[in-house]
């Protein structure tokens, strides 16, 4: 996408407002770079906030922070009729059997993907995510047993 169409978003009073990049100022970090921690009131998962930075930007939901609010809600019909899911994600990531997390982590020093990444590929900086990609072909993809696995799984009344 063109610069000059690129939209961006701060927290600026209490709100989301959108901006501009300052090219000018801004810098390409060291592939290496780990940003500080968040001063999010709820702390942090996976570095993602738990807690809006703005209050009220979900808008004001039907429930209340309280087991007596959900235990009023009624799930629908639709939802009493749910069947058994299983979810899979067959790409590159799965040669270190390492989660989805694969993509960012091998260049986090420290985490688990980083290891496995270093030991495999040598340092990400030389052979990084793409290059995994590039190589990755279907050689092993077995849709049919992967299928019957599943099927094994899965309760005759879903």
């Amino acid at each position: 996408m063109p610069p000059e169409k690129r939209v961006f978003y701060k927290v600026s009073g209490g709100k989301i407002v959108e901006t501009k990049l300052d090219e000018s100022n801004w810098q390409q970090p060291a592939w290496n770079y780990n940003p500080a921690p968040s001063p999010i009131a709820g702390g942090m998962w996976d570095d993602v906030p738990l807690n809006s930075p703005v209050l009220g930007l979900a808008g004001d939901g039907p429930f209340q922070p309280s087991w007596d609010s959900l235990l009023e809600y009624e799930a629908p019909e639709w939802y009493q009729d749910a069947k058994f899911g299983i979810w899979a994600h067959w790409s590159p990531q799965c040669v270190a059997e390492a989660g989805d997390w694969y993509a960012r982590n091998v260049y986090v020093e420290g985490q688990r993907q980083y290891e496995y990444h270093l030991d495999h590929y040598g340092p990400p900086s030389r052979f990084g995510y793409k290059d995994l990609c590039a190589q990755w072909t279907l050689l092993n993809w077995q849709p049919d047993e992967l299928i019957a696995r599943y099927k094994k799984l899965v309760p005759e009344s879903s």
